[in-house]
């Protein structure tokens, strides 16, 4: 498996694509503006930024297919309003991923 950093347009929109590979199959999804997704790692437009960063990557598998994306979320206050993230260091994360099956 290879983990491929996001940091082009050509990487953003294959992270963007792959929720909608993810749920193909199923029919109660709807997909995310792919705006309103980009607005969440938009330093301008997501006010956690001012105390945070984010990361993304996309998985492949050993074909390079793209097989899933995961998102790292470092917020330094997070910890006093969700129960869900986890320390590595001094600092707390969230993590969220979307994988295939494969």
């Amino acid at each position: 498996m290879n983990i491929i950093e996001v940091k082009s347009a050509a990487s953003e929109k294959a992270f963007l694509a792959i929720n909608a590979e993810l749920n193909q199959g199923n029919p109660n999804y709807i997909r995310p503006l792919d705006n309103e997704v980009k607005q969440v790692f938009d330093s301008s437009k997501n006010k956690l930024f001012q105390s945070g960063n984010a990361a993304r990557w996309i998985l492949q598998n050993a074909a390079g297919k793209n097989i899933g994306r995961i998102a790292a979320f470092y917020y330094k206050y997070w910890q006093v309003f969700h129960n869900y993230t986890f320390r590595i260091g001094d600092r707390n994360y969230c993590l969220i991923c979307n994988v295939f099956g494969e």
